[in-house]
């Protein structure tokens, strides 16, 4: 549950534009955009520490964008390939997301 708040109090960040709950290192990945690092200071040490549940943060900045694509077609499960199922519409779904997240949140092990 502090997992999923901490995700939604991260969200609510105008600066925050992707936020996901993870396997692996991290429970949280969060990117954000500033605009100087002094923006990047503030949201570190005085918005993130505000929120009950984060204990530790590992932040990132990239340095310079070689590729950013926004728009990603996944494809169709694996059981529905070359069937339509009765009633059913096959379509395509496109999501966005980000390859860059800034800041990693762990929960205490």
């Amino acid at each position: 549950r502090k997992i999923r708040a901490v995700a939604q109090r991260l969200a609510a960040a105008p600066e925050v534009y992707f936020v996901g709950i993870t396997t692996g290192g991290y429970d949280v990945l969060a990117a954000a955009v500033f605009r100087s690092n002094d923006e990047l200071l503030d949201f570190i040490t005085r918005r993130l520490s505000g929120i009950p549940g984060i204990v530790r943060t590992s932040t990132s900045s990239v340095l310079h964008v070689v590729k950013r694509t926004m728009t990603f077609l996944l494809p169709e499960p694996a059981a529905s390939r070359g069937r339509l199922r009765r009633g059913r519409v096959r379509r395509e779904t496109r999501r966005a997301g980000s390859q860059t997240p800034t800041a990693g949140l762990r929960r205490p092990r």
